[in-house]
Order: structure tokens, then C-alpha cells, then sequence
């Protein structure tokens, strides 16, 4: 139980991801995420938010949560990725969220909790 997150960009930085959640064991009870890359400003995607909640993410599959991206944006194709790319790359960073959860690959993704939140990589 407790709250985890993450923040993980594509290789090309034309997309990135924020995800904070609030886990009873495996379950999402609240999720908090946004995007940058996905619209003129970084945005919080609530149809995502909404899916994600109740999901089990040990043992379900974030795909179909994923289709809730595209309700939350129409992102233009410009010269640094197409909008199409951008959909597909924001699905995979949600996709990686739970690979690193569930611990097939490397992680980034942490608990978070009083003695980290005073904590400082400077020594």
C-alpha cells in the first residue's frame, strides 16, 4: 500500500510522462498523471486518470487504459514527431510504468514516503 511514481521520457524527448499513484497492494485507487509533447502545454490526461483507477497492476493489463489517451489529446504532427507517434510513444512510457512495477526492467519507479521525502542525492 502507499504512493508510487514515476517520470519517464522518450529516447528523442518529444514526449514525456509524470504518473503518481496510490496503490491498496497491486490496485490503483487514485492516479494522478500528464503529459508534455501531447499538447501546447503539459496536461493532466483525466480519462487516462479515470482508467487506471481500479486497475491491478501486477496482474492487468494497461492496454485498453491506454486507449483512454487519444480521448485526452489530438496532438499535432510537427517537425519533431508526427502525431501518431506521439499516441503510440505515450501508451509504451504507460506501458513501461508497469514493466518497471511489476519488475521486468530496469526501474525508475519508487515508492514514496516520509524518509525519501527529505532525502538529498547531494550527500
Amino acid at each position: 500500500d502507499g504512493d508510487w511514481s514515476s517520470d519517464v521520457c522518450s529516447s528523442d524527448l518529444s514526449v514525456c510522462a509524470v504518473f503518481a499513484l496510490q496503490l491498496e497492494g497491486d490496485r490503483v485507487t487514485e492516479a494522478k498523471v500528464a503529459f508534455g509533447g501531447m499538447a501546447a502545454t503539459p496536461k493532466r490526461a483525466a480519462s487516462l486518470e479515470l482508467a487506471l483507477t481500479g486497475l491491478d497492476l501486477r496482474n492487468e493489463s494497461v492496454d485498453t487504459a491506454a486507449d483512454a489517451i487519444a480521448k485526452d489529446f489530438q496532438p499535432i504532427d510537427d517537425a519533431r514527431a508526427s502525431a501518431q507517434y506521439r499516441l503510440t510513444v505515450a501508451a509504451r512510457l504507460l506501458t513501461r510504468l508497469q514493466q518497471e512495477y511489476i519488475g521486468d526492467s530496469a526501474t525508475r519507479v519508487h515508492p514514496l514516503g516520509i524518509s525519501q521525502a527529505g532525502a538529498s542525492s547531494h550527500g
